[in-house]
């Protein structure tokens, strides 16, 4: 029974995952914009960590964020972005990292 709620807890994931994945597909964010929101609100933190996303494209980041954001992801911090914005944000790392 808990592998059976293990697997479909994980099952809900990657399709709230992917699903959100293919709704901000058509919107790139904007690597500016991304960058002062990361100054403001993750930049204490995560400042100088570009290299944990190298290899990462914008949209492996942007759902990271949104895992985070939703609860869903483990974080010291609560955050409130909008879409638009989580996409700045994962627009500005992945260009940062090289990707």
């Amino acid at each position: 029974m808990l592998k059976q709620s293990i697997m479909l807890g994980a099952a809900v994931t990657l399709l709230a995952v992917g699903a959100g994945s293919f709704a901000r597909a058509g919107g790139a964010g904007d690597a500016q914009a991304g960058k002062a929101i990361v100054g403001e609100n993750c930049g204490a933190c995560h400042d100088g960590m570009m290299s944990m996303w190298q290899g990462k494209s914008a949209a492996d980041i942007d759902g990271l964020i949104h895992q985070v954001v939703a609860g869903q992801a483990p974080h010291p911090k609560k955050l409130e972005l909008t879409d638009a914005q989580m996409a700045d944000v994962a627009a500005y790392w992945a260009s940062a990292a090289g990707k």
